[in-house]
């Protein structure tokens, strides 16, 4: 018998609930992070806050955008734990995006036409880092 493949798969549309913040780490690669709010349909259901990492031309994107965007996004799930100043373990579950398509903005953003139907970047490096 075969082992089952797996999938690590998320789609998301939502608003940007925090600014994104754009680095560029010692390698070079620029990313930006930022917060997305969710909420299902479910008039009972509260909202879920989502930590989005958007490497290279994806963090370009995300750094244009500000908060109350609608942006919708696809990408896969990455959870990592690190040790904080105070010798507590810390762990942390993030949104690695695949795909970031801007929906909705409170500005225009000067992008061209084919920018703004859609944004595309993936890498297998993106999901092992």
């Amino acid at each position: 018998m075969k082992p089952f493949k797996t999938v690590n798969s998320v789609t998301l549309l939502g608003k940007i609930s925090r600014s994104p913040d754009r680095k560029t780490i010692t390698s070079g690669r620029k990313l930006a992070v930022f917060s997305l709010q969710t909420q299902n349909d479910d008039m009972y259901s509260s909202s879920e806050f989502h930590n989005i990492v958007a490497w290279d031309e994806l963090s370009d994107i995300a750094e244009s955008c500000t908060v109350s965007d609608t942006v919708y996004i696809e990408g896969c799930i990455k959870t990592r734990n690190f040790i904080n100043k105070h010798n507590i373990k810390i762990f942390k579950t993030e949104i690695i995006a695949q795909k970031i398509i801007v929906l909705s903005s409170n500005e225009k953003k000067g992008f061209t036409a084919e920018e703004e139907k859609t944004f595309f970047s993936a890498s297998k490096k993106d999901f092992y880092l």
